[in-house]
């Protein structure tokens, strides 16, 4: 059961660490266009 719960946060992290990088690629893309509408 433990196990189980060391995977589970693996997996958040994961998933929270990819939706990061999609922000970050987000940004770069809005930056490239001098489109500052989006501020985060």
């Amino acid at each position: 059961m433990f196990g189980q719960d060391i995977l589970v946060l693996k997996q958040i992290k994961f998933a929270g660490s990819q939706f990061k990088e999609k922000i970050r690629l987000l940004k770069m893309k809005v930056e490239k266009q001098n489109l500052h509408l989006l501020i985060f």
